[in-house]
């Protein structure tokens, strides 16, 4: 908020001072002073959420109050057993943990209430896989997700959930199973970059799926 630059890192967290050119590691909490940060994410109310490796979730208000979050349910089985790999704040205020082996962990604050979503066959809620690296948000509200098996398109309004996944003799798949980064073109078109394929560019209206090499 004051133009510093938070880092995380695997000794805790760093703020850079452009004014001063420096870094520093002395401030904040001890709490996660020598955590390994896996993601940090600035909410639309001025709060920074710090996600750790082994040591949960937390926020941090600037003025040194620094709150653990506690889950409840299955989110909070979950988070014991994982870590974060990015945090993603939709419109309407919920925030979306996506993580390394458990899906991904929905919070509304509004209601104080969590959900988790799994790779689950027996349900509709379902991922492709457990793994999710990436959650963005697109102009119409929809939600989507990257996964280490595709990606996931979830229409919160009517809770139903599409997956895109790579098929190597399918002209409509995407490039590659491993997402790593979903960014808007403009309002009618994503970016999908993965690890082991390419990039797809995804057009929201027609769901034309148009394949770039990449050399």
């Amino acid at each position: 908020p004051d133009g510093r630059m938070m880092v995380g890192t695997r000794e805790g967290l760093n703020v850079f001072d452009p004014e001063t050119n420096k870094f520093s590691s002395q401030w904040a909490s001890e709490v996660f002073a020598r955590a390994t940060i896996t993601s940090l994410h600035l909410d639309n109310h001025g709060f920074l959420w710090i996600a750790t490796e082994s040591n949960g979730i937390y926020r941090y208000d600037f003025d040194g109050k620094v709150d653990r979050i506690t889950m409840q349910g299955n989110a909070s089985k979950a988070i014991e057993r994982t870590f974060v790999i990015d945090i993603m704040e939709d419109a309407d205020g919920n925030f979306w943990f996506c993580t390394a082996h458990y899906g991904v962990i929905r919070y509304s604050p509004a209601k104080d209430s969590w959900l988790s979503i799994q790779n689950n066959p027996e349900s509709i809620a379902r991922l492709p896989h457990n793994s999710v690296r990436v959650a963005f948000q697109d102009m119409s509200g929809i939600i989507w997700m990257g996964t280490e098996r595709g990606v996931v398109k979830h229409n919160k309004s009517r809770d139903r959930f599409r997956v895109y996944l790579n098929d190597r003799a399918g002209n409509s798949s995407i490039r590659g199973s491993k997402v790593f980064s979903i960014v808007p073109l403009n309002n009618e078109s994503v970016w999908i970059g993965s690890g082991d394929g390419g990039v797809t560019l995804l057009n929201l209206v027609t769901d034309e799926r148009q394949k770039l090499e990449i050399y």
